[in-house]
């Protein structure tokens, strides 16, 4: 602390000392004068800052010249000093407990929103929540193109003048008022239920926006200030006011303002939104049929396991029709996949236009569609269904200036009568439609019992396959990938094997179809993640080198099974990364739906899980869509390579394929590569990346641990 000094001036051409970087300034003239229009004559003042911020004063006036001394001086000083501690104690106490409140409520809410499968449907129904949550006294939902409400909000008209001002605004962060915006003080609506606004934009079109009521404030000020006809108007100096009396302004247009938390809670609040929005459109994507715009196969499940639900708890029936079109391929093998393709969606419009928005059409792959139709109430309606169902395909479709006619056979099961578990009410639909087909086709049937003692060794497959898993008659094989110059292991495919207990050694392509047939895709792939784990921790904790493994998946059980979260729940359950981790998938039924795949692939890569390509320039895969995938590697049928003459054409697309490899900036492996001369040619053209009998079987768990110690 220093003493008071006098403040400088330049005497001789009257031009005051700029005291800009000066920490000791004179007290202003025009509070002189106001402090003696009070009559004190001592004053003295001591700031309170809290967090860095002037938080107040602490000010003293005496009615007589009165001197502080240092000491007193200093003491007061420690008394502020102690008090704005005390102060930002307070305050950061109280900020902390409102934080915490509000992410305890706001984790009810975000696991209430989490549990729905709509996310449009999901914020709808929480938005009362969320007003309550950041203490609104309105909300105004736009999302999807609609409008929703809740609590005390404007009319649609002040809405739409408050909707296009709030297009200015940037579309990725919290906007907050609390005072009305000057374009609508004479909008009585806006400055009564809008004074204060919180813009949460969740992309270009949503948003929402909460509201806080006008406050009416009423002021206390000591002492009137001047109208302009008791002010000396022949000058602009400033002159301190001569009455004290008190006096109450009424300050109206402005709301309780919204706090730092506040705004940090919107601001948490609008990226878990963005994030479900984005989400939900990822899984509608996902689970769409991208040809004809109708569920898939996982979307069918889904349905299947809600409708199975609910039909058991409120004692309901509902019916599952299985589809399959009579006479398809011939159509696409004589005008081609356009016309199919045309077909199919003809054939979708068809189905839905006989059914109800609350029953369900789904493409489960090809020229298969299925039906759930909800709350039945006797045989009669499915019939009457099943019959229209056929009739209108049966009926001349129109496509590029043809007639095609095409027939359909259908299978029945129905919820509970039937059977009371998806697997079986699938099964029974199948047997049912497998009937039709073979009594003629074009028609339909309801599942019978006595179609199960017709199908038994069918069943006894099932059966046998149910207690492989259970009895670990499976096993895993590893075919190793040699480069050809230095001849180490770059890589393992896994492939499967049954150790059937009467009939030896089965391979996995044997029986694959077996284990589609029964629905026990779940079961196998889940089987075959385990186990490729189990054998990794293996070998990792031999000590053997890191290598990829790969698994082979069909693109049905890559787009309709949860991969990514399955190998997230093994990994932490072995102990070991997923980087390791290769799915190999067939490109010819890739293809078939290049945008989920693409999108499946790049978040498996994500987490360092990447696919290779098998079977590459053998379907109809673009380029450009080839680019849009995170791939490990492209795999091509040795066959590709054979030194004939009369597969000039073919070792020409061999030589593109490993050309696409190189611009790709991945490596092009030969497969099945059963003779030293192929892997002789494939080294000539620069393929080092060799698979097959030729090199190296495949080999047991304990085979490849004693292989690579050695």
């Amino acid at each position: 602390m220093v003493e008071p000094t006098s403040s400088l001036v330049f005497v001789n051409n009257n031009i005051e000392l700029d005291l800009t970087w000066s920490q000791l300034r004179a007290v202003h003239p025009v509070h002189i004068q106001y402090l003696k229009n009070l009559a004190v004559e001592a004053s003295f003042s001591v700031s309170l800052v809290c967090n860095g911020q002037l938080w107040g004063l602490l000010a003293c006036h005496n009615m007589t010249a009165k001197y502080l001394s240092f000491e007193t001086r200093q003491l007061c000083e420690e008394l502020s000093q102690i008090t704005s501690l005390h102060m930002s104690g307070l305050l950061r106490a109280e900020i902390d407990f409102q934080r915490y409140h509000y992410k305890v409520e706001f984790a009810e809410i975000r696991g209430a929103m989490q549990s729905s499968i709509d996310a449009f449907k999901a914020i709808k129904s929480q938005i009362s929540e969320i007003k309550t949550l950041l203490n609104a006294d309105g909300i105004w939902h736009h999302i999807d193109g609609e409008d929703y409400y809740h609590g005390q909000v404007p009319d649609e008209l002040s809405l739409s003048l408050l909707g296009n001002w709030l297009a200015q605004f940037d579309r990725h962060q919290v906007m907050s008022r609390h005072t009305v915006v000057e374009d609508f003080k004479q909008n009585k609506a806006l400055v009564k239920f809008a004074s204060g606004l919180l813009f949460l934009p969740l992309n270009q079109q949503n948003f929402i926006v909460l509201f806080r009521r006008e406050e009416i404030e009423t002021v206390n000020w000591a002492g009137k200030p001047q109208s302009h006809n008791e002010q000396d108007m022949s000058t602009s100096a400033l002159t301190p006011r001569n009455s004290f009396l008190t006096w109450a302004e009424v300050m109206g247009g402005q709301a309780k303002p919204w706090n730092l938390i506040d705004i940090e809670m919107a601001e948490d609040i609008r990226c878990e939104l963005v994030r479900l929005i984005e989400k939900n459109q990822l899984e509608i994507i996902a689970l769409k049929d991208p040809l004809t715009g109708i569920a898939n196969r996982l979307m069918f499940e889904r349905k299947l396991k809600s409708a199975l639900q609910q039909a058991l708890e409120a004692n309901q029936q509902f019916a599952i029709y299985m589809i399959d079109l009579d006479r398809f391929k011939p159509v696409n093998d004589t005008y081609g996949h356009a016309v199919g393709d045309e077909l199919l969606i003809q054939v979708t419009q068809r189905l839905q236009a006989l059914l109800r928005c609350e029953d369900m059409v789904a493409r489960l792959g090809g020229d298969e569609f299925a039906v759930i139709q909800l709350g039945i109430s006797n045989k009669g309606d499915i019939e009457r269904i099943a019959k229209l169902m056929v009739e209108e395909v049966k009926r001349p479709f129109l496509i590029e200036g043809k007639n095609i006619e095409i027939g359909a056979s259908i299978g029945i099961t129905i919820c509970p009568l039937d059977a009371i578990s998806q697997t079986e009410l699938l099964l029974g639909a199948d047997l049912a439609l497998y009937e039709v087909k073979k009594s003629g086709r074009n028609g339909f049937k309801h599942f019978e019992p006595s179609m199960l003692l017709e199908k038994t060794n069918d069943e006894s497959i099932r059966n046998q396959l149910l207690r492989a898993f259970e009895n670990k008659e499976l096993e895993m094989v590893y075919q190793p990938i040699i480069d050809s110059r230095s001849k180490k292991i770059v890589g393992l495919e896994a492939f499967t094997r049954w150790q059937h207990p009467v009939l030896g050694f089965i391979a996995a392509q044997e029986f694959v179809s077996a284990i589609d047939k029964n629905h026990l895709n779940p079961e196998f792939v889940d089987w075959m993640l385990m186990t490729t784990f189990s054998d990794y921790q293996q070998w990792q904790r031999q000590g053997i080198a890191s290598i990829p493994v790969s698994i082979n998946l069909r693109s049905d059980q890559f787009l309709s099974l949860d991969i990514e979260n399955k190998c997230r729940a093994l990994s932490q359950q072995y102990q070991v990364a997923t980087t390791w981790l290769r799915i190999d998938l067939d490109e010819p039924t890739l293809a078939i739906d290049a945008n989920r795949s693409e999108i499946k692939i790049n978040a498996l890569a994500q987490h360092g899980i990447l696919c290779n390509i098998d079977h590459f320039g053998q379907g109809l895969l673009s380029l450009k869509q080839l680019t849009k995938l995170k791939v490990n590697s492209l795999k091509i049928d040795s066959r590709l390579l054979m030194d004939d003459k009369k597969n000039i054409k073919t070792q020409a697309l061999a030589t593109i394929l490993k050309a696409i490899g190189e611009v790709m900036n991945v490596p092009v492996v030969a497969t099945r590569v059963e003779k030293q001369e192929v892997m002789a040619k494939a080294k000539s053209m620069g393929i080092n990346l060799v698979q097959g009998f030729a090199i190296i079987e495949p080999m047991s768990v304990a085979d490849v641990s004693a292989y690579m110690t050695k």
